[in-house]
């Protein structure tokens, strides 16, 4: 099953001023000042302590706003489609390969053909991503390399699949759709549910997303998010992928570049569990080249 196929604290405070207005005491209340001295000292005390001011709560709907106005978003910024040639590092992933299988060295000549085949994403205005193999020289595939190209394929879409709803779109839910917030002392959660899948995006309190749990029939899915701060909002740069209770793991680094005034990945980094080696790795690296926009 495709994993990634899976998205200011305001504490206003006041302080009350109380104004008393002064004069001269009548020279028959002189005789009672040692009598009123205690109990003004104490009033005194008491009224120069600021009054608490309860935080003001926000509608549900306010807090899923400033969320949403908390991160970058690409249709937000004015971005409706896209498409972009994605060279995975075959050099380096046949190097991984083989070394984790301590195997013989491949033939130069399959690495040579992997080598040329790259593959064109094209994500349309529904935020769906499509992805397409094909040789950078010309030609067709060597249908011997179709298991190993497929591989790479389902992971490019893998990847779309969890970044599009994070960056493309927002990973929050629009404020007049159905969804739960749950309030805690320090931390929201966004509670959603489509058919038998369900979500929870764990923020704190300045809206950063902490947690994201993700329920589905056959597998459960916990990410950990790291975001770069722009003047444009919060960027994800990373995910830290927790699947079925420790299964499998999977860690994906973000670098991005400046296309036409939009922040677009240029580099992904993708560690992912190696087949028949529980708790050993390999990374896959890749490349985002001539980008087309709108």
């Amino acid at each position: 099953m495709d994993y990634l196929g899976l998205q200011i604290k305001l504490s206003p405070d006041a302080t009350l001023v109380t104004k008393r207005n002064s004069r001269a005491l009548p020279r028959k209340c002189v005789a009672l000042l040692p009598l009123l001295a205690l109990p003004l000292i104490s009033m005194a005390q008491e009224s120069s302590r600021p009054t608490p001011t309860p935080a003001i709560a926000l509608s549900d709907k306010a807090v899923i706003r400033l969320a949403r106005d908390a991160y970058y978003s690409l249709v937000n910024r004015g971005l409706a489609k896209f498409q972009v040639t994605v060279a995975p590092d075959w050099k380096k992933y046949v190097a991984e390969v083989t070394a984790a299988q301590s195997g013989p060295t491949p033939d130069a000549q399959k690495v040579a053909q992997m080598e040329e085949i790259q593959f064109l994403a094209a994500v349309n205005e529904e935020g769906e991503i499509r992805v397409k193999p094909f040789r950078s020289g010309g030609g067709d595939i060597d249908p011997s390399l179709a298991q190993v190209t497929d591989g790479m394929k389902q992971m490019i879409q893998g990847f779309y699949t969890t970044w599009l709803p994070l960056v493309f779109s927002n990973p929050f839910p629009d404020p007049d759709v159905s969804y739960t917030l749950k309030r805690e002392s320090e931390k929201y959660h966004v509670l959603t549910k489509d058919g038998e899948t369900s979500s929870d995006i764990v923020l704190d309190k300045n809206y950063l997303a902490t947690e994201m749990a993700v329920d589905m029939p056959k597998m459960k899915v916990k990410i950990v998010p790291s975001y770069e701060k722009t003047d444009k909002g919060l960027l994800l740069t990373g995910i830290d992928s927790d699947i079925n209770s420790g299964q499998i793991k999977v860690y994906v680094s973000i670098d991005y570049k400046e296309v036409q005034g939009f922040k677009l990945p240029s580099h992904v980094s993708y560690k992912v569990p190696f087949a028949n080696k529980p708790g050993q790795t390999i990374t896959v690296e890749a490349w985002f080249l001539h980008y087309q926009l709108n």
